[in-house]
């Protein structure tokens, strides 16, 4: 015991001498494989659990335009349900934040060893010094200090950081000298309290900010796919029967039925092989693309297509009795057309579609026969008169301007319209919420005249007209805005030119093909990722400096206070130690680091203590009222 100028009474931790050389050793070499190496662990896995976390967020991005300062990360999908996934990032942080709570009473007990390891050093230069100097002693802390260091190391909760910051920072002239022991406690708790809490609030903050949608990705494929559409070549190569390819005299492509057999089909859309499908955001451009497609794959692929503009005459061209009767005045004098005389392979009709290549009329009994030797133009005029009957001998209210309705039962109409075809590169994305569906138009090239002249043929020959008069028919009869029926006539026109010459065509190679996939991806905010792992490296290094500080110390002590700091640190971080002090036993003051070994309640002989507690504290039960009553 020493006592120095100012009164306060130093007391060393108990020591014991060690029994054999190599007890020191042992202990050095126990406390490091206990408790310095499961730190070193711990702080190998925290710190590198943050570098996982931000090396997987950085190595699963996918790559998409707007980010909006988020880390897209791709999250995989479930085996049975390719919408659901883990978010395996939250997963990671969570584990990371679990583990450091879990390390956090390692690393104190660390530093109670520490601690133990520094005071027993001064505790023993402090008996050794005859003198007592108080500016060594004062190193030392007093029993307060003791009992708040007791606290902090034991578990640091934040009433133990409050009394003990409290105590510090209170401005007592009273107040002893505070001891560099106290001090290295108390900074060490807050720091480790501080940053463990953190951890756990920017957990928090990147659960609350990450959320997850579902993606489409592309992935490339290297092998084309049969989904452009292409002019059979074949066909034209050997025909010789007239300067037109499949035009004759009495029909189009007459010996290759097995042609107009496949336009009729793809006309009707009832082909296997091809359909027609009309873009509304291309000016109702009417474009043939394969009936079956994988709706996983996004593509882009060559086609052919037509466009028709219609104008009706009924309401501009020269009339008397509410009937047209010349369209000279609009540039169109071939309407109205005689049908009187007009057949169709032996069959009178009175719905009839005609055109005009340079001065030659084309669409009557011989088609565009007569105009073998003639060029189109691309676009070409197009006219259509269109007759149908009400079925009843009284008239009929007009319901739009586009048709006459005398003489009754007979209905008519009229429109002369631009037609056109061209080649076309499409593509057909796949963007979230496209149902595999649409089209678009990349890019589109007219065709010259001799391909117009080989296309536009089948519909002067009459093959379509009555489907094209039944398909309209009913918007005809019902619609009462002009502009839809002129809308009505383009469509239809573009299908049916369209459809009819679709036997000549095949399927050809994709210009560029990508499967798309679902995918699961999570939205990462850069913020609160960053600073969960900002906070978790520096706890990291708080660890990494309490673990390297006692790899030096334990290596450079000496063996009296190698051997005695493990039943030392007992007196820093478990109450017991000192309970056993207050309750002395036989077993009281043995070298041990086991609390329950310093007490003894197995002696037969001997009834063991029992304790009375009272609002003045603890008392042995056999110390009677009288004890009680002194401590109220």
């Amino acid at each position: 015991m020493a006592e120095n100028a100012d009164g306060v009474d130093y007391r060393a931790v108990p020591t014991s001498p060690y029994p054999a050389s190599d007890a020191p050793e042992r202990a050095r070499k126990s406390i490091i494989i206990t408790v310095v190496l499961p730190a070193l662990f711990a702080f190998l896995l925290t710190a590198g659990l943050g570098i996982f976390l931000l090396a997987w967020l950085v190595t699963h991005q996918v790559d998409f335009e707007h980010r909006n300062r988020t880390l897209l990360v791709d999250e995989g999908t479930k085996n049975d349900d390719p919408t659901e996934a883990s978010l395996r990032g939250l997963t990671i942080a969570s584990v990371t934040s679990t583990l450091v709570s879990l390390v956090n009473p390692l690393v104190m007990a660390l530093l109670a060893y520490l601690i133990a390891l520094r005071w027993l050093s001064m505790s023993s230069d402090e008996a050794n010094d005859a003198k007592g100097s108080p500016g060594e002693s004062s190193s030392l802390p007093t029993p307060l200090q003791y009992g708040l260091m007791v606290r902090l190391l034991s578990g640091g909760t934040p009433t133990a950081l409050y009394d003990s910051a409290r105590y510090l920072f209170k401005g007592s002239s009273q107040k002893s000298d505070i001891s560099i022991l106290f001090k290295l406690s108390l900074f060490v708790a807050i720091v480790s309290y501080v940053l463990t809490n953190a951890v756990g609030a920017a957990d928090l903050w990147l659960h609350l900010a990450t959320s997850a949608t579902v993606l489409n990705t592309t992935t490339p494929l290297q092998s084309p796919l049969s989904y452009s559409v292409a002019f059979n070549d074949s066909i034209c190569n050997d025909w010789v029967a007239s300067p037109i390819c499949l035009v004759r005299l009495d029909g189009w492509a007459g010996s290759e039925q097995w042609i107009m057999s496949a336009g009729l089909e793809i006309a009707s859309n009832s082909s296997k092989s091809l359909m027609l499908t009309t873009l509304s955001q291309a000016n109702d451009a009417t474009i043939l693309i394969p009936r079956d497609v994988d709706f996983s794959v996004e593509f882009r692929a060559k086609t052919y297509g037509a466009r028709a503009k219609c104008r009706s005459l009924n309401p501009i061209c020269t009339r008397s009795f509410d009937t047209v009767r010349n369209c000279s005045n609009v540039g169109v004098p071939e309407l109205p057309f005689n049908t009187t005389d007009f057949e169709v392979l032996n069959q009178k009709t009175t719905s009839v579609i005609l055109g005009r290549v340079e001065d030659v009329l084309v669409g009557e009994n011989y088609g565009v026969y007569r105009a073998w030797d003639k060029v189109p133009t691309n676009p070409f005029p197009t006219f259509l008169q269109f007759e149908w009957t009400s079925f009843i001998n009284q008239g009929i209210e007009a319901p739009s301007p586009a048709i006459d309705v005398h003489e009754v039962p007979r209905i008519k109409m009229y429109a002369d319209c631009n037609t056109s075809f061209f080649e076309a590169v499409v593509k057909r994305p796949m963007a979230p919420g496209e149902d595999g569906k649409r089209y678009i138009i990349e890019d589109e090239r007219p065709i010259d005249g001799n391909m117009t002249a080989i296309l536009m043929a089948p519909l002067f020959y009459q093959y379509v007209t009555a489907k094209f008069a039944s398909n309209v028919h009913s918007t005809i009869l019902a619609e009462t805005n002009l502009a839809n029926v002129e809308a009505a006539l383009s469509q239809e026109l573009s299908r049916m030119a369209l459809g009819v010459v679709g036997g000549v065509f095949q399927t050809a190679p994709t210009l560029s093909q990508s499967h798309i996939g679902t995918k699961v991806v999570g939205r990462y905010p850069f913020a609160p990722v960053f600073t969960f792992v900002t906070i978790l490296c520096v706890y990291a290094f708080l660890v990494l400096v309490v673990v390297l500080w006692s790899f030096v110390r334990f290596g450079a002590s000496s063996d009296h206070v190698a051997y005695n700091v493990a039943p030392a640190r007992l007196w820093l971080t478990n109450p017991m130690a000192i309970v056993a002090s207050l309750f002395p036993t036989s077993r009281s003051q043995i070298h041990t680091d086991d609390p329950v070994a310093l007490f003894d309640e197995r002696d037969p002989s001997k009834e063991p203590q029992r304790l009375c507690l009272s609002g003045g504290g603890v008392d042995e039960a056999r110390d009677s009222a009288s004890s009680l009553l002194r401590r109220r």
